[in-house]
């Protein structure tokens, strides 16, 4: 499933999938469950920017940090090569309509922008996050 290729490719790389105290077990799990935290008090308009960000910039991101993760003996890149392959058109297309189809019937389009700009800050904060671990050694 994807949840298991995500579990597996962050367990390869070191990252706990723990749910629970990850300060504790991971470093540079924290800022991911502050994010999340902050998503679930957007509205709708903002969800949907964000996923939007999301959905569009993922198979992008991860192409760019293949290369390294590659490096690693240990990592597992299923989980980045699917997205790859799957989500560069289907998911992108799919929220475009969606994000169109709310701002037809009056969504208001600053909103989406919001959600559209924390999902990028926050999509280009977890590739640092992984340098500072790897390259740094900034949460050995």
């Amino acid at each position: 499933s994807h949840v298991m290729l995500c579990q597996r490719f962050i367990k390869s790389v070191g990252v706990s999938p723990f749910y629970g105290n990850f300060n504790q077990y991971s470093g540079v799990a924290s800022h991911p469950v502050e994010v999340m935290n902050g998503v679930s008090g957007m509205n709708e308009e903002q969800i949907a920017g964000f996923n939007l960000v999301s959905e569009g910039i993922v198979p992008y991101l991860f192409k760019m940090v293949l290369p390294a993760f590659r490096k690693i003996a240990s990592a597992d890149t299923q989980y980045l090569t699917d997205h790859i392959s799957v989500d560069a058109d289907d998911h992108a297309a799919a929220m475009i309509a969606a994000v169109e189809d709310m701002i037809d019937h009056g969504a208001d389009i600053g909103a989406i922008m919001e959600g559209m700009h924390l999902s990028g800050r926050t999509a280009l904060s977890i590739p640092d996050a992984l340098y500072a671990k790897y390259l740094r050694g900034a949460y050995a």
